[in-house]
């Protein structure tokens, strides 16, 4: 099989990396806009990412080790930065932000992990981090000055982040197996840490 890589790009100054090792790797990226940059790296067999970049100065960086792993990565406006490191097999990563200076970062280790970030307004901030297997987390980030930080590390957990407004900060750390967690903060200023530790059963 042969790999696939289509990149377009309408305005000036935008950039486009494109590195495929492997078979079946499908790779498609569309800038409009100014100085956007877009670098994706797959490594493996039937791996695939889409990139749309709506905008000036976004940054998106994606990096794919293994076997029919899945992203999606789509910001409209201005100094929005993605960045993702999937290694593994079936994992899937979808990133969107809408607005100014919004930031994603994801490191998806293991197999069958699926993350989503959804980011709306300004200077948003989310981090994931997915070590083990059959993870699921969804953040979603609407406002300015947002934090979220997720971390899962075992398997079978679930993570369910909301946040509207201004100033709010969420952790949520989860070691062991079958954690389930939401947190749901509307307002301005509000701090939630949640912890779970522990064995768990497991989803078969």
């Amino acid at each position: 099989d042969f790999n696939l890589s289509l990149v377009y790009e309408d305005g000036n100054e935008n950039t486009a990396g494109i590195q495929q090792i492997g078979n079946g790797n499908l790779s498609l990226a569309y800038q409009e806009g100014n100085e956007n940059a877009v670098l994706v790296e797959q490594r493996g067999n039937s791996n695939r990412g889409l990139v749309a970049q709506i905008g000036n100065l976004n940054v998106s960086e994606n990096y794919q080790e293994g076997n029919d792993n899945d992203f999606v990565n789509l910001q409209y406006g201005n100094e929005n930065r993605s960045s993702l490191d999937q290694v593994g097999n079936n994992n899937l990563s979808i990133v969107a932000q809408i607005g100014n200076e919004n930031h994603s970062s994801k490191f998806q280790t293991g197999d069958n992990n699926d993350a989503v970030v959804l980011q709306y307004g300004n200077l948003n901030d989310s981090h994931v981090n997915q070590t083990g297997d059959n993870n699921g987390s969804l953040v979603a980030q609407l406002g300015w000055e947002n934090m979220s930080t997720v971390a899962q590390t075992g398997n079978d957990n679930i993570s369910g982040v909301l946040q509207a407004g201004w100033n709010n900060t969420s952790t949520v750390t989860q070691n062991g197996n079958g954690h389930l967690s939401g947190v749901l903060q509307i307002g301005a200023g509000n701090m939630s840490t949640v912890l779970q530790v522990g064995g768990g059963p497991t989803l078969d």
